[in-house]
């Protein structure tokens, strides 16, 4: 059975974890996955999706060279499992100063205040935001700004959960 066809029904935790021990370190097969997670068929695009983001959590970093493609995906993406996915991925990639782009800091930092948005997707987005706004003190004005935003809001706890920890982390970074 081809990798196309395993991503076609609906996929367990343990399938999903046997499907990464198999793709794992194999680079013909990781390229084939991360070009599933374009197909037409949306439910093989999510599985695509979701076996990459347990995929990049264990530190295939192979991935590194298609962020880009990834953060065009996700400015696009309307299925918010979807988008949820790619976010999910994109977090676990490093960002430093000489890759950032504006239009992806643009649109995490549109994304944080939405109430209509997920809590995941929000949350993924400040913690996003964060790591792209960190090198440039004027990027952090502007997350503070979104912040003070949602201050005094009653926030999902997974937001509440991650707006103190990215002020913790923010402490941390100012004392360096």
């Amino acid at each position: 059975m081809d990798l196309k066809e395993r991503m076609s029904g609906r996929l367990s935790k343990a399938r999903i974890e046997e499907l990464c021990e198999e793709i794992r370190g194999n680079v013909s097969c990781q390229e084939c996955l991360f070009d599933l997670t374009d197909d037409a068929d949306r439910r093989i695009a999510y599985n695509a999706f979701w076996v990459l983001s347990r995929l990049v959590a264990v530190g295939n970093f192979w991935i590194i060279t298609k962020r880009d493609i990834l953060i065009d995906r996700v400015m696009a993406e309307q299925t918010d499992g979807i988008r949820r996915l790619i976010l999910a991925v994109l977090l676990h990639l490093p960002f430093d100063k000489a890759h950032l782009r504006s239009d992806f800091v643009d649109f995490c930092l549109e994304k944080i205040p939405l109430n209509r948005e997920t809590c995941a997707v929000r949350v993924y987005c400040l913690r996003l935001a964060f790591e792209q706004c960190k090198f440039y003190p004027e990027l952090l004005q502007e997350l503070q700004a979104v912040l003070a935003m949602i201050d005094g809001e009653p926030l999902p706890a997974g937001l509440y959960a991650a707006r103190a920890d990215i002020k913790k982390k923010w402490k941390r970074y100012q004392n360096c």
